[in-house]
């Protein structure tokens, strides 16, 4: 390069390729640098809250979601490491050294030189100058600045260097304002933004339901038996509960559901036939039950159920046994039935 009037030159070690990493991120401009921190809370506020979520509303399944936000966590603060310990890898392969030296050279153009590997740039490519008490940083569009410290000129000063770059970068046109900077940064930043913003979303339709709207009895009892099965009563169980319903035809049908938190899961589902029931119960003179284990938790029994004309309920059974049971009374096709249950001892 002819005419060389300064020349900044330094060593690059690991710690210092970290270092820039971070002064990258916290160079960013004020929407980067909101972006980066609004993205550690939303990750950090997920990973508590679907973990939350997951021990107190029984909901295993947020276990899952706790612990990727909590990887995406990790990989969010850890972000500048890992991109220095990228980069050094790749120098250090290119080089075959651990440290190298770059030289950064101001004629009629910029030439960088590191390790093996050169580059160069005119001085209209700096958009942007900014400086603290240690470096200039020139930015060279809106996703790059070099970094020039002020005490490693070996050629030249930092005070006379101020005044040279400043001359030679706004010859065509003016340097940026920092509030061009910023805006052209911002475009970088909204892409993710809006991709935050619809994870954030999504995560919100997924935890409302489960926190603000607890699935009961009847709302698990009719997802699983849609539009088809009226329900008629539900019962609680200590771990659980059993819901029964009728198709308004000919059917009965049970539902045991296991309670984890506050929501309820189907287990198994029964059913029976109305008029054959109510033939048993004709024919033998007695109210026949269900099966002790038709509703059972792993194979301990909870309820036992049956079902029988209401006219008849109510004439031939005695007060006797029908103190034994809970009874309801539900209407299918043309005829009034009683649902009657009782609890099994556990």
């Amino acid at each position: 390069m002819d005419a060389i009037q300064f020349v900044n030159q330094y060593e690059i070690t690991k710690p210092l390729l970290k270092s820039w990493q971070h002064l990258s991120q916290k160079r960013s401009g004020k929407h980067g640098l909101w972006f980066a921190f609004f993205s550690k809370i939303f990750a950090w506020f997920f990973t508590f809250s679907c973990l939350i979520v997951a021990l107190v509303f029984g909901a295993p399944v947020f276990f899952c979601f706790s612990f990727l936000f909590a990887v995406l966590l990790v990989l969010l603060i850890a972000h500048p490491s890992i991109l220095a310990h990228r980069k050094f890898k790749q120098f250090s392969l290119l080089s075959g050294k651990t440290t190298w030296i770059q030289t950064i050279c101001f004629g009629e153009s910029l030439e960088i030189k590191s390790g093996n590997s050169s580059s160069a740039y005119s001085y209209d490519q700096i958009r942007f100058i900014d400086e603290n008490e240690e470096c200039f940083y020139l930015w060279l569009g809106a996703k790059f600045f070099l970094i020039v410290y002020k005490n490693a000129f070996s050629a030249g000063n930092a005070d006379e260097f101020a005044a040279f770059i400043g001359e030679k970068c706004s010859e065509k046109e003016p340097l940026w304002e920092k509030r061009e900077l910023n805006k052209r940064m911002s475009k970088k930043v909204w892409p993710r933004v809006i991709l935050w913003v619809l994870l954030a979303t999504m995560m919100v339709f997924l935890l409302w339901p489960t926190v603000f709207s607890p699935n009961t009895i009847e709302r698990a009892a009719k997802s699983y038996w849609r539009d088809e099965v009226r329900l008629i009563t539900t019962v609680d169980l200590p771990n659980g509960a059993v819901a029964f319903g009728t198709d308004g035809a000919d059917g009965i049908h049970a539902m045991l559901l296991r309670r984890s938190g506050n929501r309820y899961y189907h287990v198994k589902a029964h059913s029976y036939s109305i008029t054959d029931l109510d033939e048993y119960n004709r024919e033998y003179n007695r109210l026949v039950e269900s099966d002790k284990n038709v509703l059972a938790f792993s194979y301990k029994a909870t309820i036992v159920y049956g079902v029988a004309d209401a006219k008849w309920w109510a004439d031939s059974v005695n007060d006797a046994d029908k103190q034994k049971y809970t009874a309801e009374t539900f209407r299918c096709g043309d005829t009034d039935f009683v649902l009657y249950y009782r609890q099994l001892e556990r």
